[in-house]
């Protein structure tokens, strides 16, 4: 049997696309983990797999798994790649599309322009969590050594900073004293340059982020800027947010891209 995939990009990622409503496939930890090599398999961060509907008021549902065979919450960039791969296999030409993920039901919106759209409920970005003691203290003498306007939160272990500058030094190196803090970390930078967010990432060990980085930089971004429309600059990717029409609410964009499509014989 040979089993349709497409590889895409987005927001920095890849991801193998499989849909299994016109095949069928048992995917489990040890075949992912075999496609997801790079030198012998597709190679991909993020494999997402595409079902009929579940419930009623969904169009599909979409399930996200690590290179590890984890399971995932389906993050904006796998919901934004499967909608992409489902139009562009003309398995759907209605331009509105409700995902029921792991976590919630996620309706997207495709663009004529060929943006991807999502409005996500300011209620779901996840709250902070408590610095260590010894991470709290290097970042309070990272802002006076640097005469840094910082700040930062914690959701898991992935660490976001909002500074009114970029890092005066790569990140690896000016992050050195509190590495074995930081492993299996992720690390988000923001900060503002030429009227446009820009993120700069350090993730320590592979798949450590527990939550969508989309919607913590969000929630960050919320939280520090007030304008109605910001661009962010993420991963050599485009990153628009928007207020929506409702107060508790963000609109997220993004574009996905198809790398190749192929067949796998199992």
């Amino acid at each position: 049997m040979l089993l349709r995939f497409g590889k895409l990009h987005c927001l920095g990622d890849d991801l193998m696309l499989v849909e299994r409503l016109g095949q069928q496939v048992h995917v489990d930890g040890a075949r992912i983990q075999q496609w997801a090599r790079r030198t012998q398999g597709v190679g991909f961060k993020r494999l997402v797999l595409v079902d009929a509907p579940s419930l009623p008021e969904a169009d599909f549902d979409c399930r996200s798994f690590d290179r590890n065979g984890g399971e995932l919450g389906s993050s904006f960039a796998d919901l934004c790649a499967a909608a992409r791969w489902l139009h562009d296999r003309q398995l759907t030409n209605q331009p509105a599309l409700t995902f029921n993920t792991r976590n919630a039901l996620v309706p997207l919106h495709l663009r004529s322009d060929g943006w991807i759209a999502a409005s996500y409920a300011v209620g779901r970005l996840p709250a902070a969590d408590s610095l260590p003691s010894e991470l709290l203290q290097f970042l309070q003498q990272l802002a006076a050594r640097h005469s840094l306007q910082l700040h930062w939160q914690l959701c898991g272990r992935q660490l976001q900073l909002w500074a009114d500058r970029a890092p005066p030094l790569r990140l690896q190196r000016l992050l050195q004293p509190v590495a074995r803090t930081l492993r299996g970390w992720q690390l988000l930078w923001l900060h503002v340059r030429d009227e446009q967010v820009r993120v700069q990432g350090w993730q320590v060990e592979a798949e450590a982020g527990s939550h969508d980085p989309v919607c913590l930089i969000a929630g960050m971004v919320r939280q520090h800027l007030h304008a109605p429309a910001v661009r962010v600059e993420w991963q050599q990717d485009c990153l628009l947010l928007e207020h929506g029409l409702q107060h508790d609410s963000l609109q997220l964009f993004a574009r996905a891209t198809l790398a190749f499509e192929g067949q796998i014989q199992l």
